[in-house]
């Protein structure tokens, strides 16, 4: 009788994630954390931990990026541009100091996801 073979499993790689909103952004990163992990030949396991709470302006999701991600080294802040110039620069200034890598948005966000489920189609 043959012993069921055991996955092996891979070392992870944690993300600190700010965001602003808790619905759109945490699924995208969740699909995109399953996408990765579904990988045969990846080397490490993905994971995405969310600093919350969620919602406020650019500056309040950078800053609870660094609250989150205090002594660790992947951070990532995602907010989008909503057209007010000064929070949005004081948000890059302060990420760029932590060393947080960026990932801002525009206008049309929304309609970029509703494509990109349209196009799985």
């Amino acid at each position: 009788m043959e012993r069921p073979q055991k996955e092996i499993r891979k070392p992870e790689l944690l993300y600190i994630v700010g965001c602003e909103g808790k619905n759109q952004e945490t699924k995208y990163f969740e699909r995109v954390q399953n996408i990765i992990n579904s990988i045969p030949s990846r080397k490490r396991d993905i994971l995405f931990d969310f600093a919350e709470p969620f919602g406020g302006n650019p500056r309040c999701v950078v800053e609870r990026t660094i609250n989150k991600s205090i002594g660790k080294s992947n951070k990532v802040a995602v907010f989008d541009y909503d057209g007010k110039q000064k929070e949005y620069e004081e948000a890059l200034e302060l990420a760029e100091e932590n060393k947080i890598e960026l990932g801002n948005t525009n206008y049309c966000f929304d309609l970029w996801l509703i494509y990109q489920k349209g196009s799985q189609c």
